[in-house]
């Protein structure tokens, strides 16, 4: 747990935890000042991946089946963001050659669910040679094997919220990591995001759809069980 800094809402510092997951993706790959990354999933862990990534500096495009999702990355600094057919494809993969000069994504983030092998294959159409394909949600992995080996895409997992996650001497017992060998561990992820929220650089108020009572919780989760 870690404090939540003053002028910080609640409902916003309710975010901390997935708001560590997709940082912890985020550090997974590396992204540096001028690249230009793909996130493929734009439901909740895939707009944080969005926000974090253009409060980096990244030029960002993404991928969703949901039009109202891609308007909402969009709005949240997505240079474009597109539906996963054939032409939203081929329209993306004209914003990114125009983008980087036709190298291609640095980086792709995975954050799609489901057991369609179609974002681990758009991941290979739209990375550059040798780039980072990070999966950070929990998608179907069914590798195409040329596409990947001409590429030599590294391929990486995101674990959870960061180092120290499913360590009992860590998260139990306390005892933490020195900074100098793991400088960004799950606390210290969880302290950045809300540290990036109470300075406006994250926002995620555009992520709130309700607010509801404690006592509603077995039939608010009963209704996203059930996909109403």
């Amino acid at each position: 747990c870690v404090p939540v800094p003053e002028g910080v809402e609640p409902q916003h510092a309710a975010f901390a935890t997935v708001g560590a997951i997709a940082m912890q993706g985020v550090r997974r790959g590396e992204a540096q000042l001028g690249d230009l990354a793909c996130v493929i999933g734009l439901g909740l862990v895939g707009q944080l991946v969005v926000r974090l990534l253009v409060a980096s500096g990244i030029r960002v495009v993404g991928v969703d089946t949901v039009p109202q999702r891609c308007r909402l990355a969009e709005a949240a600094g997505a240079i474009a963001c597109v539906g996963p057919d054939a032409e939203g494809t081929a329209y993306l993969e004209q914003v990114i050659g125009a983008a980087t000069g036709g190298i291609g994504a640095d980086q792709v983030y995975l954050a799609a669910g489901g057991d369609t092998n179609g974002p681990v294959e758009l991941a290979a159409r739209l990375a550059r040679d040798r780039a980072r394909v990070v999966d950070i949600g929990k998608t179907k992995l069914d590798l195409p094997w040329n596409a990947y080996y001409e590429k030599e895409l590294d391929v990486r997992f995101s674990r959870s919220y960061g180092p120290g996650r499913y360590d009992d001497r860590y998260e139990l017992d306390g005892v933490d990591y020195p900074a100098g060998y793991v400088r960004w561990t799950e606390r210290r992820n969880l302290q950045c995001f809300v540290d990036l929220l109470s300075c406006g650089s994250v926002e995620v108020a555009s992520l709130v759809s309700g607010v509801r009572p404690l006592a509603d919780a077995p039939e608010v989760y009963g209704a996203l069980r059930d996909g109403s």
